[in-house]
C-alpha cells in the first residue's frame, strides 16, 4: 500500500510517487483512466511522457485522466 494521499495527485505526480515508493515499477498493476474508457494494465516502465505496458503498448501520459492502483 502506498504511504501517500494518492487520490489528490495529478497523473504525472502519481507516476512519480509510484516510481519513488516502488523503486521497481515493473509489473505494477494499474487501471488507466482515459477520458472515454478505462483499461487494466501492468506498467513495464515510464519514459519521458509515456507509460510502457507489459504488452508493449506506449501510452502518452497526457491522454490519461487518472491512474488507479490495485491494492495488494
Amino acid at each position: 500500500t502506498l504511504n501517500i494521499k494518492f487520490d489528490d495527485l495529478s497523473v504525472k505526480d502519481k507516476l512519480k510517487e509510484l516510481i519513488n515508493q516502488n523503486s521497481y515499477i515493473f509489473n505494477t498493476k494499474v487501471i488507466l483512466v482515459f477520458f472515454d474508457h478505462e483499461e487494466e494494465c501492468q506498467i513495464a516502465g515510464v519514459v519521458n511522457n509515456h507509460i510502457i505496458t507489459m504488452d508493449n503498448r506506449i501510452i502518452k501520459v497526457d491522454s490519461l485522466k487518472d491512474i488507479k492502483i490495485f491494492e495488494k
